[in-house]
C-alpha cells in the first residue's frame, strides 16, 4: 500500500532502486573488475575458491539494474557460458552459480541481455557441450532440471533471429547444432523399434521435448532459411510430425 500496486514487489523495487550498498558498487569499478577477472584473460581460473567468490559477488550485485546493464555491455554473459562449458563436473557449484547469474541478468535487464548472448558466436556451441554432457551422464532429477535449464537458455538465444546462423554452423565433420537438436527431439519417434526409449514420460523429459521442438521451429520459421528447411527434411523431422496426425480427423 505504501509503494503502490505497480511497485508491490520488493524484488522489483530492488532491481530498479537498489540500496545504499548496490548504489555504491554501481559508482565504483567493482562490476567491471569482476567481469575482467571472470574473462578468458582473467585470473579466476587459477583458484576454485576465487572463482566461487567472484561468481557469488557478481550474482549478488546483478540485482541492481544499472550494474546488470554495465556487465551485460561488457559481455559477461559470454564469459559465464564459457565457464559452464569448461567446468568438467556439471554438478559443480560453479555451474549452479553461473546459471543463476545468467538468470539474474535476463530477469533484470531483459531483452538486451538475451541480445548480448545471441550476438556472440561461441555461446551456442558452448552451451551444447554441457547439454550433451548432462544428457549422456546425468540420471538424477536435478541433472534433468539442469539439462532443461541449459535448453531454456538456448531457447532464449534462438528467439533472436541473428543467432540462427550459429545453429547452422558445423564444427568439422560433426553435425551442426540444429541437426544435433533434431536428432534428440525425434529420436524416440524415428527409432520406435528400440527396446529402451531415450526419453520417458516424466515431466522433465516432456518439457525437454517441448524445448527442443521450440528451438527447431524458431530456426525453421524463416521462409528464406533454405538450409534449415533442408536439414529438417533430411533428418526426418517432418516424418516425425506426421506421426502425431490422425488421418481420420483430417
Amino acid at each position: 500500500m505504501i509503494h503502490g500496486p505497480e511497485n508491490a514487489s520488493p524484488l522489483q523495487r530492488l532491481f530498479k532502486e537498489g540500496n545504499r550498498n548496490l548504489k555504491a558498487f554501481a559508482d565504483s569499478d567493482v562490476p567491471a573488475t569482476l567481469v575482467k577477472l571472470l574473462s578468458a584473460d582473467g585470473v579466476a581460473r587459477s583458484s576454485l575458491d576465487t572463482m566461487i567468490s567472484l561468481l557469488e559477488a557478481l550474482t549478488a550485485i546483478n540485482l541492481f539494474k544499472p550494474i546488470a546493464e554495465v556487465v551485460v555491455e561488457l559481455g559477461v554473459g559470454r564469459d559465464l557460458v564459457r565457464i559452464i562449458s569448461q567446468t568438467k563436473d556439471f554438478r559443480s557449484y560453479i555451474v549452479s552459480l553461473s546459471i543463476e547469474a545468467l538468470w539474474n541478468l535476463i530477469e533484470v535487464v531483459g531483452k538486451a541481455a538475451v541480445q548480448s548472448l545471441a550476438s556472440h558466436p561461441e555461446v551456442v556451441p558452448s552451451l551444447k557441450i554441457p547439454f550433451d554432457q548432462v544428457l549422456a551422464q546425468g540420471y538424477k532429477k536435478d541433472d534433468k532440471c539442469l539439462r532443461n535449464e541449459i535448453c531454456v537458455l538456448l531457447n532464449y538465444v534462438v528467439s533472436v533471429p541473428e543467432s540462427h546462423r550459429f545453429f547452422l554452423q558445423k564444427d568439422g565433420e560433426n553435425d551442426c547444432i540444429l541437426e544435433h537438436m533434431i536428432t534428440y527431439a525425434i529420436f524416440d519417434e524415428i527409432n520406435s523399434n528400440q527396446p529402451q526409449p531415450l526419453f520417458s514420460i516424466t515431466e522433465e523429459d516432456l518439457e525437454l521435448k517441448k524445448l527442443l521442438w521450440t528451438q527447431i521451429f524458431q530456426v525453421c520459421q524463416d521462409p528464406f532459411n533454405i538450409e534449415a528447411h533442408e536439414i529438417a527434411i533430411q533428418k526426418n523431422f517432418l516424418k516425425a510430425l506426421f506421426l502425431y496426425l490422425d488421418p481420420q480427423s483430417i
